[in-house]
């Protein structure tokens, strides 16, 4: 019994002096898992889109909202899959400049990715010019997967001159 209590006394006074907790390192790793989840989803959305792919339901909620560039707001699964087979959209591109994952709550993330989309066509069938767009993601995790559940996208202007 003594040596079982010397030798816990002794592998806590090593794990403190060396700074590191088995509590703490599990709470870590937990989070950069999660993380690391959280970016694959992402990842994995932005490829799907630069390939066309088709929106794939069980990645959302039956209640996702999507806010567009310009403000239309879609709800639900069904409204979205009709607006992202735009032909104007057709060859667009994602091109990811920054990626940063908050988390709310362990099963909340919001997600803020900056990139530059591509290849969109007007109303008259030109192409558009590049133009870099903020997107804000919330996803939910839902019986051990990640989801999104909202999202919004926002065209970023450069910043104007300020009058004195």
């Amino acid at each position: 019994m003594f040596k079982t209590l010397a030798l816990a006394v002794l592998a806590s006074i090593f794990l403190a002096s060396s700074g590191h907790t088995l509590a703490g390192e599990n709470v870590q790793a937990s989070v950069n898992t999660e993380e690391a989840a959280v970016r694959k989803f992402v990842l994995q959305e932005i490829e799907r889109w630069n390939s066309n792919g088709p929106l794939m339901a069980e990645r959302y909620t039956a209640d996702s909202d999507y806010v567009d560039v310009y403000g239309g707001w879609t709800k639900g699964l069904a409204d979205r899959k009709n607006k992202s087979n735009s032909p104007r959209l057709k060859n667009s591109k994602i091109t990811l400049i920054d990626l940063h994952i908050r988390f709310i709550r362990p099963d909340v993330a919001i997600v803020h990715q900056t990139h530059d989309m591509s290849g969109k066509r007007g109303p008259n069938g030109e192409e558009l010019p590049t133009e870099r767009q903020l997107s804000t993601r919330v996803l939910v995790k839902e019986r051990g997967k990640w989801v999104q559940t909202a999202f919004q996208n926002t065209i970023v202007r450069p910043e104007e001159p300020r009058s004195k």
